[in-house]
């Protein structure tokens, strides 16, 4: 009599039942990190443009700025609409004497000679969702992502 191989109903049941609580299990984990990352995309997105903003003031002795669009996924800077990820918004862009302008001056301070400060942040956050990142611009030009 030869010997026969193979998976029962039985065990193959097992196994596929044993995928789908895994599956359950990962995937609100999966979501989570996924949403995580197009928030810190954006914040990375604005933080990078932010710097070249300053970066560009400097080399061209200019005085530069960022004018974010509050609610919306957008900002522009130097006449060109720069967008976030899609299902991130801006929801706050606060700076001391410009509004939503993010200013940088030849020498790359955040503030322009007329004006003593210009601090402010700009808040990211995905829409319909808690998930939120901070930039923040001082005057001495320094920007960081809270």
């Amino acid at each position: 009599m030869r010997k026969q191989s193979g998976f029962t109903l039985v065990e193959m049941m097992v196994v596929i039942a044993l995928i789908g609580i895994i599956t359950a299990a990962v995937i609100p984990n999966f979501i989570g990190w996924r949403n995580n990352a197009k928030v810190a995309q954006a914040a990375r997105q604005v933080y990078s443009d932010l710097q070249t903003a300053r970066t560009t003031a400097i080399k061209n002795n200019a005085t530069i700025s960022v004018d974010f669009n509050v609610g919306s996924n957008n900002y522009t800077m130097r006449g060109k609409v720069k967008a976030l990820p899609s299902g991130v918004i801006i929801t706050d862009a606060d700076f001391t004497t410009t509004g939503n302008v993010a200013t940088f001056n030849n020498l790359g301070f955040g503030r322009t000679f007329t004006d003593a400060q210009n601090d402010g942040t700009i808040t990211v956050k995905l829409a319909n969702s808690k998930r939120s990142s901070t930039i923040q611009v001082n005057s001495a030009g320094n920007i960081r992502i809270q």
